[in-house]
C-alpha cells in the first residue's frame, strides 16, 4: 500500500513538473486538461491548476483578466413605484440602474404596458452601470382614464434582462373656470376713461385660456380674447371702458366668462352687477337779473337811482297839473 502511495506521489509531482515546463510552450493547455470549466455563470470559482499554470494574454504572460461575461451582474430600480396623472400633464420618475457584481456592461433601457394617448421618454435610454436615467410620462387630453402597469427593463448582452414596475394612474381633467370679482368706479361723465377689474380663477390642475366679457346693461361693451389662467389660481384683467359716445345715464355692468372646452359647471362662469351712473356736465349758472355782468350791488343802485327819477318827474308833473288848474282872476279899471 505505500508503495502505491509513493507511486502516486511521484505521478502527481511528474505531471505538475509537466504542467510548469509545458505551460509556456502550449497556452491553456493545462487548463484544459485539469482545470475546470469557465463559463457565463461560473461565478467566482477556480480552479486548483488554474492558479498554478500561467496562460498568456496578448502575447504576455501573467493572469489574464475575467471575462466581462463571468461575474457581471446589475439591477434596476425606480424612484417611485406609483404615480398618478390627470389628463394633460406629465410627470418624472428616476430609473436606477445599478452595478451588482463584476465589470461593467452595456445596459439598454425600455418601456412595456404604456396605454395609448400616453408618451414617454428616456434620458439617456442606455449606459454602463451604474447610472441613472430620467422617465417622463405625459398624459394627453384624450388619455385613457384607470390604472395600468408600466415594467421598466433593462437588457444586456452578457447578463440578460433585468425589470422593475410602475403603477400609473390617469384621472380625467377638470376644466373650471369662473368669475370671482367686478370692480367699477360708481360715477362718471361720458367721454371719462372707467377703469373695470375683472378676478378670473381656474379651479382645474391645466392652464385655461379664456374669454373675458364685459357687459352693460346687457350689452357687449369689451373683451379679452385670450387670457391666460394658471391651474388652482386667479388672474385680474384691467379693462378701460371709454364712455364717449355713451349717454348720460345708468349702467348695469356684469362680467362673463365663456366656457372652455369640457367644462360643464357654468354657474360661475358670471358676475353682477355693478352700477355706473353716467351724469352730463352741468351748463354753469343763470344770470341773476337782464343786467348781465353787473354785480348785485351795481343793479340795486340803478334801480334805485331810476326810481328816485320816475319819482321826481311825478311830483313835477302833479306841480304843473295843479297850476294848469286854477282861475284865472281879471281886474277891474
Amino acid at each position: 500500500m505505500s508503495w502505491w502511495k509513493s507511486v502516486g506521489r511521484l505521478v502527481f509531482l511528474g505531471t505538475l513538473a509537466a504542467a510548469t515546463l509545458l505551460g509556456p510552450l502550449t497556452p491553456g493547455l493545462v487548463i484544459a486538461t485539469f482545470g475546470q470549466p469557465h463559463h457565463a455563470a461560473c461565478g467566482n470559482e477556480t480552479s486548483f491548476m488554474e492558479f498554478l499554470a500561467p496562460s498568456s494574454h496578448n502575447g504576455e504572460l501573467g493572469n489574464g483578466p475575467p471575462s466581462q461575461s463571468c461575474g457581471f451582474d446589475y439591477s434596476v430600480s425606480l424612484s417611485r413605484v406609483r404615480v398618478a396623472l390627470v389628463q394633460g400633464t406629465n410627470a418624472s420618475v428616476i430609473i436606477f440602474v445599478s452595478l451588482s457584481r463584476g465589470m461593467t456592461g452595456h445596459v439598454e433601457l425600455s418601456v412595456r404596458g404604456l396605454p395609448d394617448g400616453l408618451a414617454v421618454s428616456l434620458t439617456p435610454s442606455a449606459g454602463l452601470p451604474p447610472f441613472s436615467s430620467v422617465m417622463s410620462i405625459a398624459a394627453g387630453l384624450t388619455s385613457p382614464v384607470g390604472s395600468f402597469t408600466i415594467v421598466v427593463t433593462g437588457s444586456s448582452p452578457t447578463a440578460g434582462v433585468r425589470s422593475a414596475s410602475l403603477s400609473l394612474t390617469v384621472s380625467q381633467a377638470i376644466h373650471d373656470v369662473a368669475i370671482l370679482g367686478l370692480n367699477a368706479p360708481a360715477a362718471g361723465r361720458p367721454g371719462d376713461l372707467l377703469h373695470v377689474n375683472i378676478t378670473v380663477a381656474s379651479y382645474g390642475p391645466l392652464v385655461e385660456t379664456v374669454q373675458v366679457q364685459l357687459i352693460a346693461n346687457k350689452t357687449r361693451i369689451l373683451a379679452v380674447e385670450s387670457l391666460s389662467v394658471k391651474p388652482f389660481s386667479t388672474s385680474i384683467v384691467d379693462l378701460v371702458w371709454n364712455t364717449a359716445g355713451y349717454p348720460a345715464s345708468t349702467y348695469e355692468l356684469s362680467a362673463l366668462a365663456l366656457p372652455v372646452q369640457g367644462e360643464t359647471n357654468l354657474e360661475n362662469n358670471s358676475f353682477g352687477h355693478a352700477i355706473v351712473k353716467l351724469t352730463a356736465p352741468s351748463a354753469g349758472p343763470a344770470p341773476s337779473s337782464s343786467l348781465t355782468g353787473l354785480s348785485l350791488a351795481t343793479e340795486e343802485v340803478i334801480l334805485i337811482s331810476l326810481g328816485e327819477a320816475l319819482l321826481g318827474l311825478f311830483i313835477i308833473a302833479r306841480r304843473i297839473s295843479r297850476k294848469s288848474g286854477r282861475p284865472v282872476t281879471k281886474t277891474k279899471r
